[in-house]
């Protein structure tokens, strides 16, 4: 078959995928985290603790790299989570950038709360939808997205913010040369781990 281009089916692509995008954020990430946690707590405070709950050791620096700000910005963000209880923080190092961080049994149980919550919610909505079906929507989501970076010329050293939905099986990787955050930590030695349970992580094969 023929690749004819067709405008209207480009910009409704575009506008589905920002339904989506925009039902994900107030649903699946917001609406979820409201569910899990009495407190008003913001949805870039989880997704620091998702950080540290799939990492067994993490720093200052690479707080600092994934939210893609300076040290000194993400030690004051570390402070103020240490402050609220969330994450303990491995004082005595020189070099305070190095500092380990874990996240504290509180901590700990807004994360495994909130990921228990997304399982149920995942489950009443993808359970409509048989199972190859959506892994051939993300396959083409992912060729989409790789044409849009390639169209945008940052072929090289970009970082495309998987944020918490990191996959070790990811067409972007092969596809683009780019800067992945998760990748240089494996790279480094540090493994990188998926899905927290309360008492138990489990790591990603190598």
């Amino acid at each position: 078959m023929g690749r004819a281009y067709s405008n209207d089916a480009a910009y409704s692509l575009l506008a589905s995928a920002h339904v989506l995008a925009t039902s994900i954020r107030t649903v699946v990430e917001d609406g979820v985290l409201r569910k899990a946690c009495t407190s008003r707590v913001p949805f870039s405070t989880l997704k620091l603790l998702k950080l540290i709950a799939v990492r067994e050791t993490s720093t200052v620096h690479d707080v600092a790299r994934f939210l893609e700000i300076t040290d000194s910005a993400a030690s004051k963000t570390i402070d103020k989570l240490v402050r609220q209880r969330w994450v303990r923080r491995q004082e005595g190092r020189p070099d305070r950038r190095e500092a380990r961080l874990s996240l504290t049994p509180h901590g700990r149980r807004l994360v495994a709360r909130y990921e228990a919550a997304k399982t149920v919610l995942l489950r009443e909505i993808f359970s409509h939808f048989p199972a190859h079906a959506v892994a051939g929507i993300s396959s083409m989501l992912d060729r989409i997205a790789v044409e849009v970076v390639r169209a945008s010329g940052r072929r090289a050293g970009a970082c495309l913010q998987c944020g918490m939905y990191y996959r070790r099986k990811c067409l972007l990787a092969t596809a683009i040369r780019r800067t992945c955050f998760y990748e240089d930590l494996r790279a480094r030695g540090r493994d990188v781990h998926v899905r927290p349970r309360p008492g138990r992580t489990v790591a990603l094969a190598a």
